[in-house]
């Protein structure tokens, strides 16, 4: 959004700048009231949003280059001719556009009927539709557009009356004396189109009455004084033909005042326009000329004054745009709104007549509507009011259409601006001011002023966040902001601010609504909040999945408050509620169904408004608009069938008129529900996008519609929309047989009638809408009398296709509707007239029926009269024979159905004996092929199974299946070790290659794959390309699948056909699957499957063998392992026990008692020591064995830990190290084995201190989750641990079940590596962190934690960091 800042700056440049210029030009007295006039102006211009400036904002250029069909991007000459069609002359071509596409017009080489040369340079139509094409170098070339050929006129050094030179520069049509006026480099030229002769006009330095220079740069007609304006490389001269005299006339140069003429470049003249005022307005190298009453009229006699610049005002205008130094205006235009428009280098200028100034439209990088280039060379307007902008880098289009909707966005080069684009929510305070939430912060918008002021956590601390959800104003005056991390309020009267951290902490507040009766709704993604004002209490409502009569769900999206205290409530997910807050209860639900079109459209509910007018409740959703009477309880849905352009419903709002203005994500839909009629608009209308934000819509005080999206927001008048009332004409383009385009004698825009042979009785007939306003919408009917009994809607399709055309005369009619759906009067008709074969003609139809009437009557008549002879002897005869016949019939028939009979018989014989044979073939071969089949299945089975190593057997399987199948692919999956749910690829192999993982070209395959090991069933697909499934499982069922769990876009692969999944089985447990794949369609036949299901067994068992032998493996490795480290911690301390014993027998009589007593005290501890190893690996044995026996009471948990830190005591004492203990309560108790749970914390405890260092603390914590949920500010004590790792063993706390009870015991010890934590519960554990005073530990101690707290249902965890000691938790169920 673009606001005037620095506003003095603004005005002192500005009038600095005009002193300057009126100073070098010795401006008059007059000229310096113009200054304080222009002074005035600006300082209007900087006090409030300039009505420029704000259309500058608001204008969208579309863009059409080379990419659009395009010969060539850079726009020389526009033209837009009487029928309809727009003309662009570029150095590659003549361009003609009809709203579907660019035909373009080149030379072509030994061709005097196409364009003379591809670089154009002008252009004009003359009043019989000619277009004439001036070009760079080889002359003027005249278009037919009913022959579609051109024709040229060139300069012959030798005639005088051809053109002065072939290079053409400026075109003008004088229609009154037939004249076409032609500026080239070296002179003016006049054709006359009645005898096509031509004059030539020169510069002459000796004749002040000729040409100012030879190098015509610019021409105009002026028809209302009959003058030809004349510019030039050296200044200006009016030409004015001679009462009655067609061919002579008077030429005068227009000569500058002194105070402009020395100005370089000034007398350079590009171009010329007459206003409707009567001002002339010349474009120059450098600035804008002004000519004042251009129009007055010459006297009768056509005499002119010599220097008509005395009797003409004239005013000069550089630096308009505020770019400094030369200010080049190649084009100027008024467009039918009066509009002045400046072509420059610096971009297109909407220039201000009264103030001397423009606005000026760039080219900007960021902007896909803003100009594609800055060097503007070209202007013109069609028939519907668009602009059309020629520039150096393709062609611009300015359709007030497109600027229906007002569009306010962040732009770069703002002083004052949005915060950002996506914008969230809007709000109107009581002063009028426009609050605006987007993703930083809230803008303040005064509209009065224009001003924006910022409100972000920068300059408002207590704002929670800075990315805005929802705004709202309460009935105290009071401003409620939802935000992503909590709500706050705003009172404007006081400036003061309230923050809601306790109810609402890292909370999203998706919606907020204030009722009547002095309550607020907040919607969150964790339920509904009501908040008191007078009493300032909250009050929440949440999902209850055992209360039938709570929330349906959590993610509120909308809140609309009924008059009578309830609310209505919108769920994602859940539908649309109805609270009573007096009960707390859900009166009412609304929901989706499936059968019912008068439910809701959709059960996730995106946004809630209402339409107080008529009393409904607007109701946006995923699936469409539902639309609620709250009187009858009736419920009307809107769909995309019903003409909405998308079902993501983001907000709605309800007009004067009762329509409903709909945002979506493909635009904003107008509904008017009492019609039913749907107008949809997109971005090209000017919407900021296509994409809006839900809940982001207001209506404003004024009955403005604000809409936010991702891009900015729209504000605007329903009622200011214009309509497209411009009803386009439509023209029929080309002809197509079998879809190749046909080249025709003429053009069928101005056909009336074509005639085609009987070849050609398979047309497609191509038309256009000559209306460029959104031509992409432009609808078509057309209907071929004679063939079609009625319109045939085309839709935006825009040709007709007609195959088999009998030979007749028929009637092709085309009508075409704007891009809003205004069907267009006028129409395309052409006679099409299709010539039959010489076998339908007419005459030899005739000649064909006459012939065959002659003789049929001829063979009648022969017929009777041999008929009449013939009866009388044929009926003697037949009497004859018929006695004859009688008889011998007798005796066939009784012959013919004996033979039947037998014939019969022996068919059916010879039937069963072929039969028979066939399957004695088959049989043999069957039986030979299974035979060898059998021996070689024998011999690979044998093989695989042999195997002991897992890729071993894989790849003797692969060799298998190569030799006797057709395997392209082939794959081995096996159960993962880490998740038996899912299956891990070993074995993949693709066109012969091997890969790790699945091949990229049978990714797809994976789908099978897991449906094949989720399933237990086999899966055969014979042709992936034509999705033919079929399921064969290990049994006799063979049910096919479920299609419906195999959709389409899984089915097909990209190069595999055939695909066979087996499951691999042993003793009823899956343990992988197996895939062989081929490229050909239909590979696998029932013998192939068989052979399949074989090889897949003998691979099911080879595997288990693996992993058996895997198994022992380990398990004599881990036996060896146990031995060793017994036999080492059994001699360790035996050894000791042995020297200590020693030492006592040696030196008996020498120690005293306290020294004999030390000595058996460490005897003790030796032993101790080996007794705690025996009883580690007794509950080893007894765990792994399942000889554990468990005994469940109820414990008292902090008795329990008090006990174990009293018998840990003694221990701690020694290493001067203290123990804390924690309770949330001393109400904790758990069903367990007391011993064994004595056990587990004596153990973690012991474990604790060994790896403690002197002199720290040992920290117990004692609680469960319900204390956690009741207490969310307790924390685990961080005196000694990083913050990283408290807030790790925080989180994992969620990891607690509902009724848990957990110990956390934390040391300060050195804290565990990762490598450590991944082996830390295993047996025999060697970490690298070692005891800190020397203890010894035999590796089985957490080992045996783990399998007794999972044996008591419980589990154990630990969490730390090198250098942060270690926690260690363990939850238990409560009792």
């Amino acid at each position: 959004m673009k606001y005037v800042v620095l506003l003095p700056f603004c005005l002192i440049k500005f009038i600095v700048t005009d002193v300057q210029r009126m100073v070098c030009q010795h401006t008059s007295a007059s000229a310096w009231s113009g200054m304080f006039a222009a002074g005035f102006a600006a300082l209007l211009f900087a006090s409030f949003p300039s009505r420029l400036q704000a259309q500058s904002q608001e204008y969208r250029f579309e863009r059409l280059s080379v990419a659009d069909g395009l010969s060539q991007n850079s726009a020389l000459a526009l033209l837009y001719d009487r029928k309809g069609f727009l003309w662009m002359g570029t150095y590659d071509g003549l361009n003609r556009y009809d709203g579907t596409g660019f035909r373009i017009f080149r030379n072509k080489r030994n061709d005097s009927t196409s364009l003379a040369k591809n670089w154009v340079t002008a252009l004009a139509e003359d009043t019989q539709g000619m277009i004439w094409v001036g070009t760079n170098g080889a002359g003027l070339s005249r278009y037919n557009p009913r022959t579609e050929r051109f024709s040229t006129f060139t300069n012959n050094p030798r005639n005088s009356s051809s053109l002065p030179s072939n290079a053409i520069t400026a075109l003008a049509l004088d229609s009154t004396l037939g004249i076409l006026w032609i500026g080239t480099d070296n002179g003016l030229a006049a054709l006359h189109f009645a005898n096509g002769t031509i004059t030539r006009f020169s510069h002459n330095p000796q004749n002040p009455a000729s040409l100012p220079a030879n190098t015509i740069t610019a021409l105009y007609k002026d028809y209302s004084t009959g003058r030809l304006w004349i510019g030039t490389r050296s200044g200006i001269a009016v030409w004015n033909a001679t009462q009655g005299q067609s061919a002579q006339g008077q030429l005068v140069r227009f000569n500058l005042p002194d105070s402009i003429a020395p100005i370089p470049g000034v007398n350079i003249i590009c171009t010329f326009c007459l206003d409707r005022q009567g001002t002339m307005w010349v474009g120059t190298k450098n600035g804008l000329l002004r000519l004042g009453n251009a129009t007055t009229r010459p006297s009768p006699m056509g005499a002119m004054s010599t220097d008509i610049a005395l009797t003409t005002e004239i005013r000069y205008y550089n630096n308009f745009t505020g770019t400094p130094g030369t200010t080049a205006v190649n084009t100027v235009f008024e467009d039918s709104k009066a509009r002045l428009w400046l072509g420059t280098k610096f971009g297109l200028c909407l220039f201000d007549r009264a103030a001397g100034r423009a606005v000026r439209f760039r080219h900007n990088d960021n902007e896909a509507t803003s100009l594609s280039d800055d060097f503007i060379s070209t202007l013109c307007e069609d028939s519907a009011g668009i602009l059309w902008v020629g520039t150096s880098n393709g062609l611009n289009k300015l359709d007030a259409l497109s600027q229906r909707f007002p569009v306010y966005y962040r732009s770069p080069q703002s002083l004052a601006e949005l915060a950002n684009n996506s914008i969230s929510s809007f709000c109107e305070d009581s002063d009028g001011a426009l609050w605006i939430g987007s993703d930083e912060g809230v803008n303040v918008w005064q509209r009065r002023t224009g001003t924006m002021t910022l409100i972000s956590q920068k300059t408002a601390p207590a704002l929670p966040a800075n990315r805005i959800k929802s705004l709202c104003r309460d009935s105290t005056g009071t401003l409620w902001i939802g935000t992503d991390k909590g709500l706050a309020s705003y009172n404007s009267s006081s400036k003061r601010w309230n923050t809601f951290t306790k109810e609402f902490l890292d909370k999203t507040i998706v919606c907020i609504t204030a009722d009547k009766f002095g309550r607020v709704w907040a919607g969150t993604t964790t339920g509904l909040s009501e908040y008191n004002i007078q009493k300032a209490t909250w009050r929440h409502y949440v999902h209850e999945p055992t209360n039938p009569l709570s929330l349906s769900n959590n993610l509120i999206f909308g809140v609309v408050a009924n008059s009578d205290g309830t609310v209505w409530v919108g769920t994602d997910g859940g539908g649309l509620n109805l609270l009573d807050p007096r009960t707390g209860r859900v009166q009412a639900f609304l929901r989706h169904k499936a059968d019912d079109s008068s439910s809701l459209a959709s059960d996730y509910i995106l946004f809630l408004g209402e339409d107080a007018q008529h009393g409904n409740l607007l109701i946006g959703t995923d699936g469409g608009v539902s639309i609620l009477n709250k009187a009858t309880g009736r419920i009307r849905s809107y769909t995309l069938l019903d003409g909405l352009p998308n079902e993501i419903i983001n907000a709605i709002l309800a007009d004067d008129k009762g329509r409903y203005w709909i945002s979506t994500n493909r635009g904003i839909a107008c509904l008017d529900a009492t019609s039913g009629q749907v107008r949809n608009y997109s971005a090209h209308d000017g919407l900021q996008s296509d994409e809006f934000t839900t809940n982001a819509a207001l209506v404003g005080s004024d009955k403005t519609l604000y809409f936010g999206g991702v891009h900015g927001f729209n504000a605007f008048y329903p009622d200011s929309i214009q309509r497209n009332n411009y009803t386009p004409p439509v023209v029929i383009t080309g002809l197509k047989k079998f879809n190749k385009p046909i080249a025709l004698d003429s053009s069928l825009v101005f056909a009336q009638i074509l005639t085609l042979p009987y070849s050609d009785n398979t047309i497609t007939l191509e038309f256009a809408a000559l209306g460029f306003s959104f031509p992409e919408r432009n609808c078509y009917a057309y209907k071929l009398e004679g063939f079609d009994e009625d319109w045939i809607d085309a839709g935006t399709k825009h040709e007709a296709t007609y195959t088999n055309l009998d030979g007749g005369d028929y009637t092709f009619t085309v009508k075409v509707a704007n891009s809003d759906g205004v069907w267009s009067s006028r129409r395309a008709t052409l006679r099409l007239v299709i010539v039959p074969p010489w076998w339908r003609s007419l005459w030899f139809r005739s000649i064909s029926a006459v012939c065959l009437l002659s003789v049929i009557i001829y063979l009648l008549r022969r017929r009777l009269i041999s008929d009449k002879v013939q009866n009388i002897e044929l009926e003697r005869l037949v009497r004859k024979r018929t006695r004859e016949l009688e008889r011998v019939t007798d005796n066939l028939s009784a012959a013919n159905e004996e033979i039947k009979c037998q014939l019969e018989i022996r068919e059916q014989q010879n039937v069963e004996i072929e039969s028979a044979n066939m399957v004695l073939q088959e049989t043999n071969v069957q039986l030979e092929r299974s035979y060898d089949t059998v021996q070689k299945l024998s011999e690979l089975g044998q093989k695989i199974t042999a195997a002991l190593n897992t890729e071993r057997i894989a790849s003797l399987a692969f060799v298998s299946f190569y030799e006797l199948l057709d395997t392209t692919s082939f794959i081995i999956q096996t159960l993962s070790s880490k998740d038996t749910s899912l299956l891990e690829t070993i074995f993949c192999v693709e066109s012969g290659f091997r890969h790790q993982t699945i091949a990229p070209a049978l990714e797809r395959s994976i789908h099978y794959l897991n449906e094949c090991g989720k399933q237990k069933r086999e899966i055969v697909i014979h042709d992936l390309d034509e999705e033919m499934l079929y399921q064969q499982s290990n049994t006799s069922d063979n049910s096919p699948l479920p299609i419906d769990q195999m959709r389409s876009d899984q089915i097909r692969t990209d190069r595999m056909r055939s695909l066979v999944a087996i499951p691999l089985m042993f003793e009823g447990n899956l343990i992988g699957v197996v895939s062989v794949q081929s490229v050909r369609p239909n590979t696998y036949s029932k013998y192939d499957l068989d052979v399949i299901r074989v090889l897949s067994s003998y691979l099911a068992i080879a595997l288990e063998n693996a992993r058996a032998f895997k198994a022992v493996e380990e398990l004599n490795s881990d036996k060896n392992m146990l031995l060793g480290v017994v036999a080492h911690d059994l001699k360790t301390p035996l050894a000791g026990i042995m020297i200590a014993a020693s030492t006592i027998h040696a030196y008996f009589e020498r120690y005293t008692r306290e020294q004999i007593e030390h000595k058996i005290s460490q005897i003790i501890n030796v032993a101790d020591n080996m007794t705690r190893l025996i009883t580690d690996l007794l509950d080893v044995s007894a765990i792994e064995s399942g000889q554990i026996s468990l005994e469940n009471e109820i414990i008292d948990v902090p008795a329990i830990v008090q006990r174990c830190v009293e018998h840990q005591r003694s221990q701690a004492d020694k290493k001067h190290i203290r123990f804390v203990v924690q309770a949330l309560s001393d109400n904790l108790r758990v069903a367990a084995d007391s011993n064994r749970f004595e056990q587990v914390l004596g153990n973690l405890i012991s474990n604790a201190l060994k790896f403690s260092p002197t002199g720290t603390s040992i920290s117990i914590s004692l609680g469960s989750q319900a204390l956690l949920e009741q207490n969310p500010e307790w924390r685990l004590p961080s005196n000694v641990m990083t913050p990283d790792l408290v807030a790790l063993g925080i989180n994992n706390y969620a990891r607690l079940r509902r009724n848990d009870v957990f110990i956390a015991i934390r040391d300060e010890g050195p804290g565990l590596s990762d490598e450590d934590k991944t082996k830390l519960f295993g047996k025999f554990a060697r970490l690298s962190a070692r005891p800190t005073g020397g203890e010894h530990s035999s590796g089985l101690g957490l080992a045996i934690v783990k399998k007794l707290v999972e044996a008591m249902n419980g589990q154990v965890w630990c969490e730390s960091e090198i250098g942060n000691g270690a926690l260690f938790v363990v939850a238990l169920p409560a009792a």
